[in-house]
């Protein structure tokens, strides 16, 4: 297992001789071997991740060989597959709500249009499926809190309004004529919501929500961005996708040597593929796919960044990656490890590792 502080130590030495040569820099053995939880044929079009308190882990995925959501766990040891529904469902989204799995998802016609945001929600041996909206909605983001349902969607009409509300509450806007790609929805301790999401025509939004009901967004890079992946730490840390540049991380950057902080903007390895963080405390872990037609095309990248130093280091095992997602691992006793849990999707199906 490669814990923080290991991790900090594997960074720091790296960090002496060359940040960012990820040529020289050391690989690292996962925890647990790869394992494929759903074979596929064909690469999953989308999948989504959670873990509960107790360790469980939970996917939703998009198949592109089969139609429908499907639902991954490994509850009980060994992992399980099965089928939610079997009409053109797409993009989903995983949340738990007081014990029970919700995904959230958009449904197709005939004519390839969304006819609404729809949620399975486990149930006994089976699943509940039900209607949230009935517009051309699209690219639904979930979080709980407090045993509500909070959700994100965009409008594939009028150049993608953005729209939140909680399941069972009235929708509300959160921006008019503005998005593009799939929105990023964090609700914090204190049960505020806060979403990131790209504007169609460049730069990358950062928004929350008043106690009065209002959202207020600022604009926190003008850039082309795409795929925007928001953790609410201390402050709020994002990963995303800068057009012609990659990956990129804006967060709050202290210093252990001057003992000031400040946001920044720092790029990471890796190529255009999605990606995602885990920050525990002022250790902000970037997981990133190698460049395609470099030497670690399609390989999980790990960077690790605090203070004053970072390196990056490969997760020896996993290759031919074409997506992936981590969260932390949680304990029995309900507490949050620092190793993470990582999904990733190949041609051949979907597989997990553990660091």
């Amino acid at each position: 297992m490669v814990t923080g502080s290991n991790l900090r130590r594997t960074a720091g030495l790296a960090a002496l001789s060359a940040l960012f040569a990820v040529a020289a820099l050391p690989s690292v053995a996962a925890a647990h071997p790869p394992q494929r939880i759903l074979a596929t044929d064909g690469a999953p079009a989308a999948h989504a991740l959670i873990v509960d308190r107790s360790g469980t882990v939970h996917v939703a995925i998009e198949r592109t060989d089969a139609r429908g959501i499907w639902y991954a766990t490994n509850a009980g040891g060994a992992w399980h597959a099965e089928r939610v529904t079997r009409r053109d469902d797409v993009e989903p989204a995983i949340t738990i709500v007081r014990g029970t799995v919700i995904i959230a998802f958009a449904r197709l016609g005939d004519d390839g249009e969304s006819n609404g945001i729809f949620t399975a929600t486990a149930a006994g041996l089976g699943w509940e499926i039900a209607r949230v909206t009935r517009e051309v909605d699209r690219t639904p983001s979930v979080d709980a809190h407090d045993g509500t349902v909070h959700l994100v969607f965009r409008n594939a009409r009028y150049q993608g309004s953005l729209t939140y509300m909680t399941l069972g509450g009235s929708p509300s806007s959160i921006a008019q004529y503005c998005c593009s790609g799939l929105p990023s929805l964090r609700v914090n301790e204190q049960g505020r919501p806060f979403v990131a999401f790209s504007l169609t025509y460049g730069g990358l939004v950062l928004g929350r929500r008043t106690n009065d009901g209002e959202w207020i967004n600022e604009v926190v890079d003008r850039h082309k961005t795409r795929a925007p992946q928001l953790v609410l730490a201390y402050r709020p840390t994002l990963g995303y996708l800068r057009k012609r540049e990659g990956p990129m991380v804006r967060a709050w950057f202290g210093s252990q040597v001057n003992d000031v902080g400040s946001w920044g903007i720092r790029g990471l390895p890796g190529g255009d593929r999605r990606f995602d963080l885990v920050v525990e405390g002022d250790e902000i872990n970037a997981f990133t796919i190698g460049e395609r037609g470099s030497e670690r095309a399609g390989r999980i990248l790990w960077t690790f960044m605090a203070n004053d130093y970072r390196g990056t280091i490969l997760v020896r095992g996993p290759r031919d990656v074409r997506s992936l997602e981590v969260e932390r691992v949680g304990r029995g006793d309900g507490s949050i490890g620092t190793s993470v849990v990582i999904v990733y999707g190949r041609d051949d199906g979907v597989w997990t590792t553990t660091n």
